[in-house]
């Protein structure tokens, strides 16, 4: 029965897609070419550019825990996701640095 499902999925449908590999045509455009077992299907995904990932990491470093929500909205490119996660990662690790050494220069003027 099982096999006889699997012929019977489409070309487009999501157990042909996951079955194949993937590789990048190219660039920014952002094409991915999935092989299947009988068929190879384009599937357009938006990567981004350079430009966005800056604009993502500013963004992100800046307004930090606010642009959480825009890693789920499908209109925002992969790396401007990518840089959102980045700048809120060193946003993070500065706070965490800095709160480090307050408390580091507290313990020292509390042993005076």
């Amino acid at each position: 029965m099982e096999v006889e499902w699997m012929q019977r999925q489409s070309a487009n449908s999501e157990f042909r897609v996951n079955l194949g590999r993937g590789r990048g045509l190219g660039g920014d455009t952002g094409e991915i070419e999935w092989q299947g077992s009988e068929t190879s299907t384009i599937i357009s995904a938006s990567l981004g550019t350079e430009r966005d990932f800056i604009w993502g990491f500013i963004l992100g470093f800046f307004v930090g825990f606010f642009l959480l929500f825009w890693i789920w909205m499908p209109s925002v490119s992969h790396r401007q996701k990518l840089g959102i996660l980045a700048g809120i990662g060193v946003q993070m690790f500065f706070n965490m640095s800095v709160r480090g050494g307050m408390e580091g220069e507290a313990a020292g003027l509390a042993g005076v």
